[in-house]
């Protein structure tokens, strides 16, 4: 059966809990926790020191309209998108075709069985395909392509990465890319990977490796809880600027 990647901390195991049971009832069987397998970035226990070995994109985009560019990075933002990559590198060196991958505050609506005969079918149509979006929340102008089968299409500029399936060339394409060399959301480094970002300095920042190669279902097949419900990890944690100045004061 398809494996199935949960993004997660040691710090939320309420989380986990309520998710094993929900994945467990579709028959996702074969689930990798990044806090089980040391792909798990925890903003908690991130140093000055580790962001020395980062490259982090000027996020902060003056003036925006768009109130996510308009501002600092957060270091929960820095930390989901390494957790990500290592899974990227996990899915990139095995050999099982499809992998899913899920924030630990989303859930998926389908069976493992239904999804993985979706993910099948569309490859038989589309084999280079390499990142599927199974939820998202669409900004850009959608195409649609007598090329894929109906119900999915190469998206416009999404947000919301919280729950998509890598093939393993999918993978090691965003793993080439490498987010540690342009640290930014993970939420919009996927997007320009695929080639659609509407800020010109990420969209020549990140090459579109993934152009033509990623694709949406147009019904969603999984969804983000309810940040009322759950919290935001991300959007709970410091902005990187306030943390450093925190950081500075507390070694002297």
């Amino acid at each position: 059966m398809i494996p199935l990647y949960v993004v997660d901390t040691t710090a939320r195991r309420d989380r986990r809990v309520a998710l094993e049971e929900w994945l467990s009832s579709r028959g996702f069987d074969s689930v990798t926790y990044a806090s089980d397998c040391g792909a798990s970035v925890d903003w908690h226990e991130l140093k000055p020191k580790h962001l020395d070995e980062l490259e982090l994109f000027p996020w902060r985009e003056a003036g925006s309209t768009n109130k996510w560019w308009d501002r600092e990075l957060k270091l929960g933002e820095i930390a989901c998108s390494l957790a990500h990559h290592n899974i990227w590198e996990m899915i990139a060196d095995g050999d099982r075709g499809w992998s899913v991958v899920i924030e630990d505050d989303a859930v998926i609506d389908v069976s493992a069985a239904q999804l993985d005969g979706m993910l099948h079918e569309l490859t038989s149509v589309a084999p280079d395909i390499g990142l599927v979006y199974l939820d998202r929340r669409p900004w850009g102008q959608d195409e649609p392509s007598d090329a894929l089968p109906d119900g999915v299409v190469y998206p416009g500029f999404s947000a919301c990465l919280h729950a998509y399936a890598l093939s393993n060339a999918g993978a090691a394409s965003l793993c080439r890319l490498d987010v540690r060399r342009s640290v930014m959301p993970v939420d919009d480094f996927v997007p320009a990977a695929i080639g659609v970002h509407p800020r010109p300095d990420i969209d020549s920042a990140v090459e579109p490796v993934l152009r033509h190669r990623a694709v949406a279902f147009t019904t969603s097949v999984a969804r983000v809880l309810p940040r009322e419900d759950w919290g935001s990890g991300t959007e709970e944690s410091p902005f990187l600027t306030d943390w450093l100045e925190e950081q500075s004061r507390s070694a002297v």
